[in-house]
């Protein structure tokens, strides 16, 4: 995938657009478990089609603007990975270390264990409408401002939850969970929470 079939995909549009792009892959000696890898092939490909597409001017237009001839299509920063029949979360995606955004919706997760997601820079995580019971969130998302866990199978806002002190945006709705503890508050950024349609007394 990432040796030969994404830089013929760029190449191609290259052909195709008249523009030109210089592609930089880092870890691709990396072993990835084939899972994941079918299951991340499409929204790669994806996101590799509409950055040269509609985030990269023709040549003349980027010199116009005093930016580089050759733009420079690396890091990904945002991964779609809902709707793949995933029972859990992929550890291989703690390779990505630039990723501000998580997808993970529709899937049929049931645990989140901490060590799964070593993101320092994520910023959005939808694990929406999945069957998780159990989560366990790394310290290491210290900068995540929005989580979505609607529509799983939560009895608890998990402890873990409260040591994400940038979280601004929680979403709980449709779960099991019976009651909310003053650990809440410590969540000081918190300006929206959803816990609507669950068994709270």
């Amino acid at each position: 995938l990432f040796r030969s079939k994404i830089p013929r995909l760029i190449c191609d549009l290259c052909q195709v657009t008249g523009k030109k792009v210089n592609l930089s892959i880092s870890g691709e000696d990396i072993e990835i478990d084939k899972t994941l890898l079918d299951a991340i092939a499409d929204p790669l490909i994806h996101i590799v089609r509409n950055a040269i597409d509609h985030g990269l001017e023709l040549p003349e237009e980027r010199l116009k603007a005093q930016k580089p001839e050759i733009g420079q299509l690396s890091n990904l920063r945002i991964l779609n990975l809902s709707e793949n029949q995933l029972n859990s979360i992929p550890v291989e995606l703690g390779m990505l270390k630039e990723l501000e955004e998580l997808y993970l919706q529709s899937n049929k997760i049931k645990t989140v264990r901490a060590k799964s997601l070593t993101l320092p820079l994520l910023k959005t995580l939808d694990l929406s409408i999945n069957e998780i019971s159990t989560i366990s969130v790394s310290k290491e998302l210290q900068n995540l401002t929005y989580l979505d866990l609607e529509l799983n199978k939560l009895k608890a806002i998990p402890v873990s939850l409260y040591a994400l002190k940038k979280l601004e945006q929680l979403n709980m709705s449709r779960n099991y969970i019976e009651k909310i503890t003053k650990e809440i508050a410590g969540l000081t950024r918190l300006r929206e929470l959803n816990l609507s349609d669950n068994k709270i007394y």
